[in-house]
């Protein structure tokens, strides 16, 4: 009786720390409303800055939302192995190497450096609105992608011939956001 005791004790003290963990992230809800983002600065902006890019990582996802105007095809291209040789090589940012691409909820990874892409799986997605108060999310859960929160990622936004960051920056690193 005394083990399971201890037992039952250990996991209560575990799922404890685990809440108060995951207490302290951040909640987004993947829904195309920008209203849990409030507390968050870009990460990028477009050349005339109408179009921003909001990303962190946080329990092994990545979050990402962009809000203003776009394509109809919207893309966040993402850089994995920090290496700008691999990948697609993209002409918006130099030595990108994009390894994955994020397109309208599905998930693709890279297959060659020109424009060469093999489906992966569908993501949590969400977009709502139009022109400047366009607003698409997802998350990405980073396992998919042979990573966790601690990993390096860069990553792109490219949609409709906007680009965050502007075209001939660097990508953007992604930080994650303290648990």
């Amino acid at each position: 009786m005394k083990n399971v005791q201890v037992i039952f004790f250990t996991l209560l003290a575990v799922l404890v720390v685990s809440s108060t963990i995951s207490a302290n992230a951040p909640t987004i809800t993947i829904d195309g409303l920008d209203d849990d983002w409030a507390s968050f600065q870009p990460v990028a902006k477009s050349q005339t800055g109408e179009t921003k890019l909001f990303a962190f990582t946080a329990n092994n996802n990545l979050y990402v939302m962009v809000k203003g105007p776009m394509g109809d095809w919207n893309d966040i291209q993402i850089n994995s192995d920090g290496k700008a040789e691999t990948g697609h090589q993209s002409w918006i940012w130099p030595n990108m190497g994009s390894d994955f691409l994020l397109e309208d909820g599905s998930l693709f990874k890279s297959t060659g450096p020109e424009w060469e892409w093999e489906e992966i799986t569908e993501i949590a997605y969400a977009s709502a609105g139009e022109g400047a108060e366009r607003v698409i999310e997802m998350m990405l859960p980073l396992e998919l992608i042979g990573l966790t929160d601690d990993a390096t990622i860069f990553i792109g936004f490219a949609g409709g011939g906007i680009h965050a960051p502007k075209q001939g920056d660097k990508p953007v690193k992604i930080s994650k956001i303290a648990n």
